[in-house]
Formats: C-alpha cells, structure tokens, sequence
C-alpha cells in the first residue's frame, strides 16, 4: 500500500510516512473538488480502482474499501440527511484537467465521463474547456442533492439537445467558460419532465468522432506508405547506378 500513501501524500501536502488509518483524505484535505478525482484516478492507474469513494473520509476508510475488515473504524462520522438546494453552483481551473493522448484510455476521464461526453468534447477545438463546464455541471448537481455523491460521476451523464444545450432530467444547467476557468449553475426544475437519452444524437457524435480518429489513421497510415514507396524507389534508383 505504499504506492498509495506516495499519491495520496502529494494531493494532501503530507509526507507518505505521516499517513495513517485516521489521516483524512476526503474533500476537507485534498483541496478542489477536481483535485479529489484525480487522486482517485491516480490510485486507479496504479492498479486499484475504487468506484465509489465519496464515503470515504480517512486512509483507514480507503483500506477497508480495498479489504474490507482490514482497518478498524471507530466512531466514524457520518451524516445520512439528505441536503436538498435549489441551485448549485460550480467553478473550476480548466489547468487541473490534465491533457492526455487519448481520452478515451485514461483513468481520470474514464472515471468521470461517459463515452458520450468524451466523444462529445474530443470533438471540440479546446477539449478541456468542455470537459471543465461538464464536470462543473455535475458538481453543481451534486450540490444541490447529496444523494449524488454516492454516484460515479460516469454516470452523471450530461447530455446534449439538437441545439447544443446541456440536458439532465430534472435540472436546467447553464455552462460557461474562458480560456482559464469553466462555471456552471444547475437549478431543480419545480415540475421536471423526465427527458429520455438522445440516442440518435449520441450515437452521432461517437460515429463523428471514431470517423474523425480514423481518418487520421488513415492519413498517418498513408504518409508512412508513402515515404516507405520513396525510400525503396531511392535504393532502387541507387542499386541501378552502382550496376
């Protein structure tokens, strides 16, 4: 478990030999609501994966989700009200996504977004501004109602109308963002109609997106074949000349 400690100390500010079972590692310690999902995704690519962690206050609540039993917890605290607002609200630095090759492979996306919301954002110009307003989104829906946190923000799913709007039953969301930061309002709808998922559009934008990603398979492909055909045409022209 020292792999874990080490990732865990850099998103607290700790030292990994200051880490034991009553060390709390929730939102309280690790600073951003981004940030805590990163740590996580961290653990998941060292090759342990916790889908549900926002129980999970201290180091020894985190062994015992790994083996159970494992840490004895005493005098836990918990809250099992349920927090209920109208509005909430969200905002994050777009610097704490971090860019990676292939969105769909890591952890961290994998862990928060659908494969609808990352083809949906790889599509755009500036993929991590989208994926910033997204996740605000969901943070702000969790604002309003505690019951989401016990979800896999996977499974928040942010959706999108014909129009470009952002969907998600029983919510009005509003996203918006600059170069360095994205914000998003989501507000409970009084009468919410239970909107079903755009299947038709969605599968549009990963078919957008797996043709785009083929495509340039395709052009990458054809440069190598091409410099292949001028690299034997020069040795052929070369062997000619030596004849």
């Amino acid at each position: 478990m020292e792999i874990i400690k080490t990732i865990i100390a850099a998103f607290i500010k700790k030292q990994p030999e200051e880490i034991g079972n009553d060390t709390v590692i929730d939102r309280t310690a690790v600073k951003g609501s981004i940030l805590i999902h990163r740590m996580y995704a961290e653990i998941a690519r060292s090759g342990i994966t916790i889908e549900k962690y926002a129980d999970i206050r201290t180091y020894g609540d985190l062994i015992n989700k790994i083996n159970p039993g494992q840490v004895q917890v005493i005098d836990s605290v918990s809250n099992s009200s349920e927090m209920i607002n109208r509005i909430g609200i969200d905002l994050e630095k777009i610097d704490n996504f971090p860019g990676v090759a292939d969105f769909r492979e890591d952890p961290f996306y994998n862990a928060n977004f659908s494969q609808y919301e990352i083809a949906y954002c790889s599509l755009k110009k500036h993929p991590l501004q989208s994926f910033a307003g997204l996740f605000c989104a969901k943070e702000a829906i969790c604002k309003t109602n505690d019951k989401f946190r016990s979800i896999p923000f996977h499974q928040i799913e942010i959706l999108h109308s014909p129009e470009g709007l952002p969907v998600f039953p029983g919510y009005a969301l509003s996203i918006a963002h600059t170069d360095d930061a994205a914000i998003s309002v989501a507000q409970i709808l009084e009468h919410a109609q239970i909107e079903e998922k755009p299947d038709q559009y969605d599968r549009k934008i990963e078919n957008e997106l797996e043709n785009k990603l083929i495509q340039k398979s395709e052009k990458k492909d054809g440069f190598i074949l091409g410099l292949a055909a001028l690299i034997i045409a020069l040795i052929a022209l070369a062997i000619s000349i030596i004849n």
